[in-house]
Formats: structure tokens, C-alpha cells, sequence
């Protein structure tokens, strides 16, 4: 969002509207803040918010599932799911 000031702001004054400063945000308010809801599904789809394809390193080489996984070679996600895929 900082890329973006202009939805930062129409984000903030929904906020403002919808819920104020006086009490905290409700699951109510959702459907009261469209624009919000939509920016932040944006921002979940647009952004990678969990590293699914960070390398993982074994200490020693590794049989699993018919594959050996060799000892300090970085091994992608997917080598834990039974594929051989390195890097």
C-alpha cells in the first residue's frame, strides 16, 4: 500500500466511516467496507505471505519415499512431497 497512497487513504477513510475511533473492528463491518475486503483480497492474492519455496538443506543424505535427497544440496518443498527436485 505504501505504493499506492491514494487506496491507503480511501482504505482509511472507509475505515474511519464504518467503524470510527470509538470502538473495535466487528466481523459485521466487512460487508459495510467493500473496498477494504477488496484490498485486502488483492494484497492476499498479489503476495506471496507464506515462503512455500524456501530450500530446505539435509545434514546427511536422506532415502525418502525411493529418492535420495544428498547431504547439503538445497532440496525445493516438493522434495518433502516424494518428488527429487533440487536446485
Amino acid at each position: 500500500m505504501l505504493k499506492y497512497p491514494h487506496v491507503a487513504e480511501r482504505v482509511q477513510k472507509e475505515i474511519e466511516q464504518v467503524i470510527g475511533s470509538h470502538r473495535p473492528p466487528a466481523l459485521d463491518d466487512r460487508t459495510k467496507m467493500p473496498y477494504t475486503e477488496a484490498v485486502i483480497h488483492e494484497i492476499q492474492r498479489f503476495a506471496d505471505l507464506i515462503p512455500v519455496g524456501v530450500p530446505h538443506i539435509v545434514t546427511k543424505d536422506t532415502y525418502f519415499r525411493g529418492f535420495i535427497i544428498p547431504k547439503v544440496r538445497a532440496a525445493g518443498s516438493m522434495a518433502l512431497c516424494g518428488r527429487a527436485l533440487f536446485f
